[in-house]
């Protein structure tokens, strides 16, 4: 049957423009991909992957093309940098400014400043 319809075909187009005309098909047919791959998407693995098994509803080509050319979502950098170290004088300044004031008794004085030097 196909044979058939391949004879008739051949007898009314040439061979040549046979063949321009399926390349030019499947140049339409695989336009959501080509788009994907050359836009750099990164689902083009996806596009290909629906063209080729539903690209042959137009439903599915659609689709494939809607996804082709959709925005992709930005990608949040959230980058989250450590505190910084208080200078050494800083904090230890800081620290017999708490011990003058009376904030903190000298056991917390000499407990925060244990805990400083061996933090170091």
């Amino acid at each position: 049957m196909v044979g058939f319809i391949l004879k008739e075909i051949e007898s009314i187009i040439s061979p040549v423009k046979l063949s321009m005309l399926v390349f030019a098909i499947a140049l339409l047919y695989f336009i959501p991909t080509i788009s994907a791959y050359s836009l750099k998407k990164q689902n083009a693995h996806t596009v290909l992957i629906t063209n080729i098994f539903l690209g042959w509803t137009v439903v599915g080509w659609v689709v494939a093309l809607a996804r082709a050319l959709a925005k992709e979502p930005e990608k949040s950098t959230l980058s989250i940098e450590p505190p910084k170290p208080k200078p050494i004088s800083g904090s230890l300044v800081e620290l017999f400014k708490l011990k003058d004031q009376g904030i903190i008794t000298d056991e917390e004085f000499q407990e925060q400043k244990r805990r400083f030097f061996h933090n170091l």
